[in-house]
């Protein structure tokens, strides 16, 4: 059995342990609907019946994975201590945690992005998202940083910014292997620092957009008036 597959036949771990590590490398790979109690009753060796007496149901067994996802995101990425710092430098350390997160995790990651493009599809019947505790997590983080930050007027969307975040983030990790193969490069570590680089810039520009935006109306009508002549 190759290294891949080596929990399945491992006496260490108990079977609902490895379901649940099956869960999480099937739903990564092919996603909630390409998979079924049958295949991960094959893949373990043990009856359907098996299965669902640890998880009465595919969906089950899936919350069950989203639910560890969430736990690992938030200790990893948020805080528990009272965030220090400006919002810069708060927003910018979460984004890093997240990109180190991701690198640990890729496989969480993977199941993440498919959360977010697959969900609409079942949530009118999900009662409990397990993402949510994350997201609402790292929000209030921002939001409590932005209300300590005097500098800081007028606040952003705190939830809206977190989700830009997620979003280029997630899909930058997840698409890395194909950009370095398309930039024809020996390894990774060049794209990565120019998507850092990236990311804090526009991060900084998001927060401060509104300090820009007020500064600039401030300025006298006549420079205003000037620079519309100009520019007509």
């Amino acid at each position: 059995m190759n290294k891949k597959n080596s929990f399945l036949s491992s006496d260490a771990l108990p079977t609902r342990e490895k379901l649940l590590l099956l869960a999480e490398r099937e739903f990564a790979e092919k996603g909630f609907s390409g998979t079924t109690v049958r295949d991960f009753g094959a893949a373990l060796g043990i009856a359907n019946s098996s299965v669902l007496y640890y998880f009465p149901s595919k969906r089950k067994l899936y919350a069950a994975v989203l639910k560890r996802i969430s736990a690992s995101l938030a200790a990893f990425v948020v805080p528990e201590a009272p965030a220090e710092g400006s919002v810069d430098e708060v927003v910018t350390e979460l984004a890093r945690r997240l990109l180190a997160w991701g690198d640990g995790n890729p496989a969480y990651l993977r199941i993440l992005m498919r959360e977010l493009l697959d969900n609409p599809a079942r949530v009118g019947s999900v009662h409990h998202w397990h993402l949510a505790q994350f997201l609402e997590r790292t929000e209030s983080v921002i939001a409590a940083t932005m209300a300590d930050d005097a500098r800081r007027a007028p606040p952003v969307d705190a939830l809206m910014l977190m989700l830009h975040v997620i979003g280029s983030i997630t899909y930058f990790q997840i698409a890395l292997p194909t950009l370095t193969g398309i930039q024809n490069l020996k390894d990774e570590r060049s794209l990565r620092k120019r998507f850092v680089k990236h990311i804090e810039t526009a991060l900084k520009n998001a927060l401060h957009a509104g300090t820009r935006s007020r500064g600039s109306s401030s300025r006298p009508s006549g420079a205003r008036h000037r620079s519309a002549a100009r520019y007509p």
